[in-house]
Parts: structure tokens; C-alpha cells; sequence
């Protein structure tokens, strides 16, 4: 008498476990899916090559070419996603520097190296299904944290998917001349779906290391210190402020400057007070006796060298470096309404730029 009931139960039973099946499988669907993976560790190539970095190039600056995006196989994962964003996702496992560098319109995180002064950067690039994001050229900058260089949406059946890595190097301090080895994992990329902001199901990471030692050396002329001897001179020879003694040649010695230099500049600043700008006349130290006099910087020409003025080196060849001099003159030049006898000293610091 209850059989009949007791079925039209059981055929609800089933009909509600239809249902809810259906769900989960419509649910599934929607979440990143891969075929196992065959590829294992991407290895990509820095930079090669010896660079060579004038000394004062600015902190921050890039000292080498982009390598240009190393594209790996566009089906290193194959994989399906439904109705979410999907694709390869890219985390360095370097050590930032504490700066970043931004060109055009990405901002990078520049990691320290084994070499003192030269970080590293890293661009990613993907393909998703029938084509590299932007042709292969619309990047997005490698941080420590997870993130993607372009995903896809709704992608219902197995697609490919690739990874691409491109490598520069940035002055962060002064340069310790040495060999870049990165041995060891530098980075690993996966596949993700993206959740909002978030990542999330990441699935078939693999480990991205580099091959390739560049070369970096700092760029610089060695410039040793010039003693001048003025020699003696008679009170006889001023005869008024303003008036000066006869002058003394000398030269500072730019030696063995290494080619690959864009500009050699150098400057001349006071040690002591500098009494006459217009004339370049500094005073004389405090350990010198004589009085009313100071000294004066000229070039071979018998013109003032302005103080505290960069000018540039002529001469110098970028292409095949060498040793220069530059000329140089100077006397004692009267500053008071009279002169004492002493010994009259003074100094002068030299700088030089390389850029």
C-alpha cells in the first residue's frame, strides 16, 4: 500500500542528486585546469659580454641592453579555464635591491647580484593560446610576489600556454669590477587563475635559472697628484693689489684612460678661501707666514681657469682611450695694499668625471 510513495521518494532522491552533480560539475568548469606537464626547468640567458662603466654614471641608470624576450615552448602548459582568467604567472627568488627602475610605462624591482654596484631586472612575457600578449612586446616587470604578464578569459577547451623572460642589468652603487654568476633558481613561473586581486589553484611551477657570465669593470683615468714648486719671489715684483708675479707651468697627468669613455670632464675647486672669483685667486693655507698675496690658476694660455667649473677634455678618443696632460699655469697674485715675506702655500682639488 506504500510502495508507491516510497518510489515517488526515491525517484525525488535521485532527481536531487542529478541536480546537485550537475552543479559541481558546472562549478569545476570554471577552474584552471592542466594536462600534466612535460617541461621542467626554463633556463634562460643573461646578458654576455665584458661592459665597461664610466665611473659617474648615474645610480639607477641601465648599463647593458635588454636581452630581448626569451620565449620558451607556447605549449610549456596546456590548460583550460572556464568562465575565470587564466594563464602563466612569474615570482623572482632573488634578493631586491631596495630600488626599482621604471622605463616607459613599467616599473621594475632591481635585485642585488654577486657584483657590487650591478643589480638585475626581469621583464615577462606570455603566450595564451594563439599569441604572445602584444606581439611578445607588452611586458610586465618580475617582483617578488606573484604576477602575471596577460591572461585569458573563458577559455572552455586545452589551450597553450608559454613563459618569456627578458634580462637587463642596472648601476646600483659603485661598480666592483667582477664576473655576474647567478647559480641556482632565480625565479619560478606556474599557471594561476586570478580571484579579484589574488592568485589562486597554482599548479605546475617550475623553476627559471640563467646561464651566462657578463663582465662589468668601471671606467677611469688614473690621475696621480701634482706637487707645483712656485719657487722664490721678490716683494719687488708687486706693485699693487691686483699685480702678480711671473707664472709657473705645470701639467695633471690623465694616464691610461681605457677606451669605451662618452665624456671626460674635470674641475678644479679651492682648497682655502677663495679670494677673487672673477680671477680665480685662492688664500693661502693656514700653516703659510706670508701675507697679502694668494695664489692664481690659469690655463696654458695664460687665461683663468674658473673654479668650480666642469670642463670638457679634448682629445680624449672613446675608441681607443690613452694618457693625456692638460696644461696648466700658476702664480701668487697680490690681495692686500701690501705684502709680507713667508713661505706662501695653497692647495687645489682636482676632479674627474666619467661618463
Amino acid at each position: 500500500m506504500y510502495f508507491p510513495k516510497f518510489e515517488r521518494w526515491s525517484a525525488l532522491l535521485k532527481a536531487s542528486a542529478g541536480i546537485f552533480f550537475l552543479a559541481l560539475s558546472g562549478h569545476a568548469l570554471a577552474d584552471l585546469s592542466c594536462n600534466p606537464m612535460t617541461a621542467g626547468t626554463q633556463t634562460f640567458t643573461l646578458p654576455s659580454g665584458t661592459y665597461g662603466i664610466p665611473r659617474d654614471t648615474p645610480v639607477g641608470t641601465r648599463i647593458t641592453p635588454f636581452t630581448g624576450q626569451e620565449q620558451k615552448a607556447t605549449n610549456t602548459w596546456t590548460c583550460m579555464g572556464g568562465a575565470t582568467y587564466i594563464g602563466p604567472v612569474y615570482k623572482s627568488l632573488l634578493v631586491p635591491s631596495g630600488m626599482t627602475y621604471t622605463e616607459g610605462s613599467l616599473t621594475y624591482t632591481v635585485y642585488n647580484t654577486n657584483v657590487a654596484g650591478v643589480g638585475l631586472i626581469m621583464s615577462g612575457n606570455s603566450y595564451l593560446v594563439g599569441g604572445w600578449r602584444g606581439g611578445g612586446t607588452n611586458l610586465a616587470g618580475i617582483g617578488v610576489d606573484w604576477a602575471h604578464a596577460g591572461m585569458i578569459l573563458n577559455l572552455g577547451s586545452m589551450g597553450g600556454f608559454g613563459p618569456s623572460i627578458g634580462f637587463a642589468f642596472v648601476k646600483t652603487g659603485p661598480i666592483a669590477a667582477g664576473t655576474v654568476s647567478l647559480a641556482g633558481t632565480v625565479a619560478q613561473i606556474g599557471m594561476a587563475q586570478l580571484s579579484g586581486s589574488a592568485y589562486i589553484n597554482l599548479q605546475q611551477v617550475v623553476p627559471a635559472v640563467v646561464t651566462g657570465n657578463p663582465v662589468f669593470n668601471e671606467l677611469a683615468c688614473t690621475t696621480p697628484n701634482v706637487t707645483v714648486n712656485m719657487g722664490t719671489h721678490k716683494n719687488s715684483e708687486f706693485t699693487g693689489a691686483g699685480s702678480f708675479t711671473s707664472s709657473t707651468g705645470f701639467s695633471i697627468a690623465l694616464n691610461n684612460c681605457p677606451a669605451g669613455i662618452n665624456l671626460v670632464k674635470y674641475q678644479v675647486d679651492a682648497a682655502t678661501t677663495i679670494l677673487n672669483p672673477s680671477n680665480s685667486v685662492v688664500a693661502l693655507d693656514s700653516a703659510s707666514t706670508a701675507a697679502g698675496v694668494g695664489v692664481q690658476l690659469l690655463d696654458d694660455t695664460g687665461s683663468v681657469v674658473p673654479l668650480g667649473t666642469a670642463k670638457t677634455l679634448s682629445g680624449y678618443s672613446t675608441g681607443t682611450g690613452g694618457s693625456y696632460t692638460i696644461p696648466l699655469k700658476a702664480r701668487y697674485y697680490q690681495t692686500g695694499a701690501t705684502v709680507t715675506a713667508g713661505t706662501a702655500n695653497s692647495a687645489m682639488t682636482f676632479t674627474m668625471t666619467y661618463q
